[in-house]
């Protein structure tokens, strides 16, 4: 699932819609599958409805900060008030419908 959906961004982070360098310039993907509930608190694995495509640096600032997901409005919701947009949900809007 993960090297599908990774397959589908072609390096681009799900959050900014932005294709990352190492990507754009020597062809690498560095972006990460983020488990949006965690493995560990119970989420599914191998659900793509689990499963954002970002970058490094978001992965581990949800990571580090472990902000709410807000499934209708597809942003993280954290602790001080600040949301962060999914500005490209793609497959979760589909799977959503």
């Amino acid at each position: 699932i993960i090297r599908k959906l990774k397959k589908t961004y072609k390096g681009i982070c799900q959050i900014t819609v932005e294709m990352l360098c190492s990507s754009r310039d020597y062809g690498v993907d560095v972006t990460e599958a983020h488990h949006i509930d965690y493995l560990s608190e119970g989420g599914m694995d191998g659900e793509p409805l689990n499963i954002i495509i970002i970058s490094p640096e978001w992965h581990r600032l949800i990571h580090k900060e472990n902000p709410k997901f807000d499934r209708a409005g597809f942003n993280f919701v954290f602790k001080n008030g600040k949301n962060l947009p999914i500005k490209e949900p793609g497959h979760l809007r589909k799977i959503l419908k």
